[in-house]
């Protein structure tokens, strides 16, 4: 990332996945992977997928004074609720809220129009990544097993951002890793709203995130789990139709 940042023209697409597969290496290398998925090497790479996705995802989303800063704060908190009083892995108590507590300090200045620290690719793809390995670090399913869906609804905004341009991109025969204004941030500013206004609704989208993780979480009732799920889907894909529409 800070390669990335000093570059002119930035780091080729392939070399950043290098660098980005040999830290998911890592983190499997010391037991911190996807376990409940058998056989054991399809877990491995549930998890490279998993680590490498979630790195990029805040990256992608960071096209915006404190977009990227603002929903990993508040995914950061989420797992930090989540775990405690988790003692397995105590790991995740540890740096989920000091993750939090440095995108606290962070973001003022992010935000900030005399003081302005960027985040960059050296922020976001780090915080992508500790969010990722936090997010393998605390048993969902103690209640139901549905909760094992917790963290891709903790992470729902950048992960729809991804998969949102991806296929937006696809749609329009245009690569993937190529940059585009396809964004839902880009698409919501394209109809009138202010910076500040999708800064505000993307962290309330991501509160609104974190309690339903929460209760999906903690909830002894499948049932519950599978209706707050199945909402959540259908308003995502409502949303998903309404920004394609927006003529950028």
């Amino acid at each position: 990332g800070i390669i990335d940042d000093i570059k002119h023209k930035g780091l080729h697409f392939s070399h950043k996945f290098l660098f980005q597969f040999a830290a998911a290496v890592f983190l499997i290398s010391y037991g911190i992977r996807i376990e409940f998925i058998k056989p054991e090497w399809f877990g491995w790479v549930v998890t490279l997928l998993w680590v490498i996705g979630i790195s990029n995802a805040l990256n992608i989303i960071d096209i915006m004074d404190g977009l990227s800063g603002g929903t990993a704060l508040i995914a950061a908190l989420a797992f930090f609720f989540i775990g405690v009083p988790g003692e397995e892995q105590i790991y995740v108590n540890f740096v989920s809220i000091g993750l939090a507590g440095a995108l606290l300090g962070f973001l003022p200045y992010n935000l900030s129009r005399r003081f302005k620290i960027f985040m960059g690719d050296a922020g976001s793809l780090f915080v992508g990544l500790t969010l990722a390995a936090t997010a393998l670090g605390t048993r969902y399913t103690q209640s139901n097993n549905l909760g094992v869906l917790s963290p891709i609804m903790i992470l729902a905004v950048p992960i729809f951002d991804t998969l949102f341009v991806m296929v937006v991109r696809y749609i329009k025969r245009l690569s993937p890793f190529l940059g585009s204004k396809d964004h839902f941030a880009l698409r919501l500013r394209a109809v009138g709203c202010s910076d500040k206004g999708i800064l505000l609704r993307a962290c309330l989208a991501g509160i609104v995130l974190l309690f339903a993780a929460f209760v999906v979480s903690k909830t002894e009732s499948a049932t519950i789990a599978g209706a707050i799920y199945l909402f959540f889907a259908a308003a995502i894909y409502l949303l998903a139709v309404y920004l394609y529409r927006i003529k950028i």
